[in-house]
């Protein structure tokens, strides 16, 4: 979904466990684009504002929104994946202003001293993903997607892309195991 809206020129801007939807048929559905920005509107600064995602904001979000572009749901989903892998957000504090200066200064912990299982190339993917620069992030969610297809090839597992006219119907049921460890 976010490869699509980028393909289309938005940002959504408000990437969180909540705005993740889990079909009975296992797809994802992404929720809640109210906050979503088209990257023409961004770049003359209509991305203003702090949301209720800032356990998830991507560092350039709280500094200059104007250079938000989908690398920043990037950084949101690498933050999102960090939570689901350890039972906790990377970064907590008692204040916004805390939380946005751990997203742009702290060093991201790693999924591997919380979660001893995941595997050290799933904890490098978060890393590049929650890359504090956005130059060296992903920088494209086809990009990602490539990264994540390879790393699952020979585990059974396999990534289903939204495919325009697809009907879900054709799409085959997933396992509700998506960690392949």
């Amino acid at each position: 979904a976010l490869e699509h809206a980028c393909e289309h020129m938005l940002i959504h801007r408000d990437i969180k466990p909540g705005n993740i939807l889990l079909t009975q048929r296992g797809d994802v559905k992404l929720a809640d684009l109210g906050l979503s920005k088209s990257l023409e509107e961004t770049a003359v600064g209509g991305a203003r504002g702090i949301h209720a995602g800032v356990l998830y904001m991507a560092p350039e979000l709280a500094k200059t929104p104007q250079l938000a572009d989908c690398r920043s749901d990037i950084y949101a989903l690498g933050i999102v994946l960090f939570e689901a892998l350890t039972g906790k957000p990377p970064f907590q504090g008692p204040t916004v202003a805390d939380l946005m200066n751990q997203h742009a200064s702290a060093a991201l912990p790693s999924v591997r001293k919380l979660a001893p299982s995941v595997p050290e190339d799933v904890d490098a993917l978060v890393r590049k993903m929650c890359a504090k620069d956005p130059a060296d992030r992903f920088q494209t969610h086809g990009e990602l997607l490539e990264r994540l297809e390879g790393m699952l090839r020979g585990t059974g597992a396999k990534l289903i892309r939204l495919v325009e006219g697809c009907d879900t119907a054709e799409r085959p049921k997933r396992s509700v195991n998506w960690m392949p460890w």
